[in-house]
């Protein structure tokens, strides 16, 4: 039997005989990119910076442990924003403040939620930072409760030394209450700075831009050259395929007529 060998010109009268099908093919996978690309998208992703000034260290700055307390009650607010609004990730670089969200369903749902962040984080930010200033103030009167108790010590002591008759350790113990005086005035004086500090007073939040938001949509001017050239090789592949499956057909029926 002579074997007959396959030339380009059979492909082409393959894909001619199957033009109509290839035709149909492309349309229906083109028609399904161009829907992908201009339907609604499902998911949107949003950003918003803000930038935290803070005057704490500045209003408090003989007060130790100023910037630490800072630090702290910023943790502890991203945290707090965190928790309530579980769709946002809150981040810290500096004195910019990243609030962003990863799966919003719509652009207005994520413009309002990052709104509500902002606001969240203003909140908690006071908050944390009065609780912050309470325990430093706490940590303070520790101190001058501490040296109060020292002074009344080394007076006492100067007093008992001063009956005795020893003037070089009562000049000495003197010396010593002079200095427990100094520190005990400056405890006092940083206590009634933190007394009256006000929190609003000592921090300031402002975004930088308006959010930023972007869509999972994928470009036109990527999508379509490739949903075209898919199109094209299904097109193709399905053209010959169903050339292939009728050839089958026809072989079977020859066969069983022959028989």
């Amino acid at each position: 039997m002579e074997e007959h060998t396959i030339e380009l010109i059979d492909y082409l009268r393959v894909l001619w005989w199957g033009k109509w099908i290839a035709l149909g093919c492309m349309v229906g996978v083109i028609g399904m990119g161009v829907a992908l690309v201009y339907l609604p998208p499902t998911s949107y992703r949003a950003s918003l910076e803000i930038t935290l000034t803070e005057y704490l260290t500045v209003a408090l700055h003989d007060v130790a442990g100023t910037e630490t307390a800072f630090h702290e009650a910023v943790s502890a607010a991203m945290e707090e924003v965190e928790r309530a609004i579980p769709s946002i990730t809150a981040t810290s670089s500096g004195s910019t403040i990243l609030l962003s969200i990863a799966d919003g369903t719509s652009e207005e749902q994520a413009r309002t939620t990052l709104e509500r962040g902002e606001r969240t984080l203003q909140e908690e930010l006071s908050t944390a930072l009065v609780t912050e200033l309470e325990y430093l103030e706490t940590g303070m009167m520790h101190q001058e409760s501490m040296l109060a108790e020292q002074l009344g010590i080394v007076r006492q002591k100067l007093s008992d030394e001063r009956v005795s008759g020893d003037f070089s350790v009562a000049e000495a113990l003197a010396e010593g209450i002079s200095l427990l005086e100094v520190n005990l005035a400056g405890i006092q004086a940083q206590l009634g700075s933190l007394a009256s500090a006000d929190p609003q007073d000592l921090l300031s939040l402002r975004s930088i831009s308006d959010p930023v938001i972007a869509s999972s949509r994928v470009g036109a001017r990527t999508a379509l050259p490739l949903v075209g050239f898919l199109g094209l090789i299904v097109s193709v592949l399905l053209t010959f395929f169903v050339h292939y499956l009728i050839q089958v057909r026809d072989t079977e029926r020859n066969e069983s007529k022959s028989r």
